[in-house]
């Protein structure tokens, strides 16, 4: 029987140690260990797994265990520094081996003429999720010739909607390219408002900020990104496993982007959106008849 007393200790442990263990930077740990939560190592082996299983579901594993171990060898806790390193080494080879396969990928389809770009799979590293994703403007069957021909893979069904719910790579992977200075709030509209999802967009970057202050994290906002969210006080909430945002406003964004793409036109959008609601409910019934979390296939 899942146990959902430790599921949310462990997410709010993890979370923690993402916004609480690492510099403004987001790259090097922080000296300051004050405040992080030395007085709750107490683990069994049985219980760090299912923290280790919890981190590899939300990508964080790498740069959670590099603060956990840090934090256990300040405690003295040399059992659970001692899990921590070897869980580390395992991850890292898992990803040195994947990386290794990325390129040999990349390389083959760049040589037989299908140019190609690595997209998400990277936006958390030091950490790599469970899959690779790539784009290419190559056709379907180029694509599928090389990949069966030369790297002997083999064809499979394309996701129709990924999911409903937020990881906490998510949370830190935003808030710390709001922090670097580096995005530009207002391109970022131009482009939302193009496809009548600002309101939304604005409303993920508020969701991230209150995150990340709630665990120890500093995320600052302009006033118009803070005006344009669906409400200032919106909040994720954990629960069968992953961060989800409350029913209400969820529905609320739908109906507003719904509303904005009829007022400009926008065809593409009003015959697309309508498609949510019933791939919504698909991926919940698929989600409780088979425990998988990839969506609708």
């Amino acid at each position: 029987m899942k146990n959902h007393t430790s599921d949310n200790r462990h997410i709010a442990l993890l979370s923690e140690l993402m916004f609480h263990g690492y510099a403004e930077d987001s790259s090097s740990l922080h000296t300051d260990l004050q405040g992080l939560p030395i007085e709750r190592l107490q683990f069994n082996a049985e219980e760090f797994q299912q923290l280790l299983k919890l981190a590899d579901t939300h990508h964080v594993t790498v740069r959670a265990l590099r603060v956990l171990g840090n934090v256990a060898r300040v405690a003295n806790n040399a059992l659970l520094e001692e899990w921590c390193e070897a869980a580390l080494a395992k991850e890292q080879t898992r990803i040195a081996n994947a990386v290794e396969w990325l390129n040999a990928i990349v390389q083959c389809l760049e040589d037989s003429g299908c140019p190609v770009c690595v997209i998400k799979s990277l936006d958390h590293w030091p950490d790599l999720g469970s899959d690779l994703d790539l784009y290419t403007n190559g056709t379907p069957e180029q694509v599928v010739r090389i990949m069966c021909q030369k790297l002997r893979a083999h064809s499979t069904l394309q996701r129709m909607y990924r999911h409903f719910y937020f990881r906490l790579c998510d949370m830190a992977d935003m808030a710390a390219l709001i922090r670097s200075g580096s995005l530009d709030f207002g391109e970022l509209r131009r482009g939302a408002e193009l496809g009548s999802i600002w309101p939304g967009v604005a409303s993920f970057l508020v969701i991230v900020a209150e995150y990340a202050k709630t665990y120890g994290g500093q995320v600052d906002l302009p006033g118009d990104v803070i005006a344009a969210a669906y409400s200032r006080d919106l909040r994720v909430q954990f629960r069968d496993t992953f961060l989800r945002v409350p029913l209400r406003p969820a529905a609320g964004l739908y109906s507003s982007q719904l509303f904005a793409a009829g007022r400009h036109g926008d065809m593409r959008a009003i015959t697309r959106l309508p498609l949510l609601p019933p791939l919504a409910v698909s991926a919940l019934l698929a989600y409780r008849l088979t425990g998988s979390d990839k969506g609708v296939w």
